[in-house]
């Protein structure tokens, strides 16, 4: 699962001035969000579970769909989020807070990809090496090279809510 994140890292990279330069021309208010949330639910979702798993959506989602966050399937709901486990480790560095993560107190959930620059703070560019998540209903950065990714099942109650 690690690879079907790092390909999307990949694109990221690879198409992100075309997609800023777009963005900024002033054609679609929401063009960035719309083009990240398509191609999470094309490449990542596609690829870890066919048509029946439907992933939390990336980043802040889509608005191209009214009240969804969805573009291809907006009627449905996340059926499974991506968490974090360390790899090497029992715990998780946040790059944030400047300190270790203990996840067995609770699940580390993948957001989006971002970078930390120089002065400490992340950013959604490139190279997207780093991983924006929530613990504890806060968000951590982890490095990417330093996580495990699992699926996880949300129940009916998480959506409900």
């Amino acid at each position: 699962m690690n690879n079907v994140l790092k390909d999307y890292a990949n694109l990221l990279c690879l198409y992100w001035s075309a997609v800023k330069k777009l963005e900024s021309s002033g054609n679609a208010e929401f063009f960035k969000d719309d083009w990240l949330q398509a191609n999470w639910e094309l490449i990542v979702e596609r690829q870890l579970g066919g048509f029946d798993l439907y992933l939390e959506v990336y980043g802040a989602g889509a608005d191209c769909n009214g009240e969804s966050s969805r573009v291809l399937f907006p009627n449905k709901q996340a059926t499974h989020n991506i968490i974090l486990s360390p790899k090497n480790e029992d715990k998780i560095y946040d790059f944030l807070g400047e300190g270790d993560i203990d996840n067995t107190f609770g699940e580390v959930i993948f957001q989006r990809f971002v970078t930390i620059k120089e002065d400490g703070w992340y950013y959604e560019e490139p190279p997207f090496d780093m991983i924006e998540a929530l613990y504890r209903n806060e968000i951590i950065i982890a490095e990417f090279d330093a996580i495990n990714i699992e699926l996880g099942i949300i129940s009916s109650e998480d959506n409900s809510k």
